[in-house]
């Protein structure tokens, strides 16, 4: 597991290179798995990311921390080996993944430019796969939250109705305080990943690779998404607040009737001796 990129076979003729993307869980450990995996090769290996390589084909594959795996021209067969491999140390979230493809166009000599449903590079290099996978990894990622975040907003609002018409909540107090801690975890969660969209190391100090990655960023509506699960995850964080306050009012008037039965049942007990 080196640091340098390995050599890989220049391109001669145009071709398209498939990206397959996929969300598997909240968070992967790139080190362990890219050893476990046996092969491919690993070019580089970090705490948040795993470049690995078939050679001499110049297909790679790319873990993130965050649960996110993205490959490049890699057949389904070995996809699903990876996948396998990697889901059977997923412990706590048998749940199922978030997919999402893209295209890739090597065109030699081409300038590279993202658009709307493809990216065009003149060679498909580890550098480019790093912030290809970065950017596609992040949508991906964050599309494994939306529809959990959503279903979260959803059971709030459920709750949140029943205090309007009935003044309460409806329902044992021990359901409601375990679904307080699963909101809280998935809000932890997500706050944990948002908190991972850093700019790629390989943009720092290449003006074309930061190019491809801010159209990318573009083209996958990154930071509008951002903003949309942030307000979404704020939403969640204030109406947890507001549950984690009830909760209590509820609980303190239980204590308070249970030793209000308890001086009254000593009453009677003392005027029936």
């Amino acid at each position: 597991m080196g640091e340098a990129d390995a050599t890989v076979p220049a391109a001669t003729t145009a071709r398209n290179v498939e990206v397959n993307a996929y969300a598997i869980a909240a968070t992967l450990s790139p080190k362990e798995l890219a050893t476990r995996l046996g092969r491919p090769p690993a070019l580089r290996v970090s705490k948040v990311h795993a470049l690995l390589c078939y050679e001499p084909s110049a297909s790679y594959v790319v873990i993130h921390d965050f649960g996110a795996i993205v490959f490049f021209d890699v057949p389904e067969a070995e996809r699903r080996r990876v996948l396998d491999v990697l889901t059977t140390h997923v412990k706590d979230e048998p749940r199922s993944q978030s997919v999402e493809d893209f295209t890739i166009r090597v065109e030699p000599g081409a300038v590279p430019t993202a658009k709307f449903d493809r990216l065009i590079v003149g060679e498909l290099t580890p550098a480019v796969a790093e912030v290809v996978a970065h950017v596609i990894g992040q949508s991906v990622g964050m599309e494994y939250y939306e529809s959990d975040v959503d279903g979260i907003l959803a059971k709030i609002d459920e709750f949140t109705a029943q205090v309007a018409t009935q003044g309460r909540f409806r329902g044992a107090l021990r359901d409601l305080t375990r679904f307080i801690g699963t909101a809280m975890r998935l809000r932890n969660r997500v706050v944990t990943t948002l908190a991972l969209l850093d700019d790629p190391a390989a943009t720092w100090d290449d003006e074309a690779l930061h190019g491809v990655y801010r159209g990318l960023r573009l083209s996958f509506a990154i930071e509008d998404r951002y903003v949309a699960l942030d307000r979404k995850v704020s939403m969640i964080q204030d109406s947890l607040e507001m549950m984690v306050d009830l909760t209590r009012h509820t609980r303190s008037m239980v204590l308070e009737v249970g030793v209000f039965l308890l001086i009254l049942f000593e009453v009677v007990l003392f005027l029936f001796k």
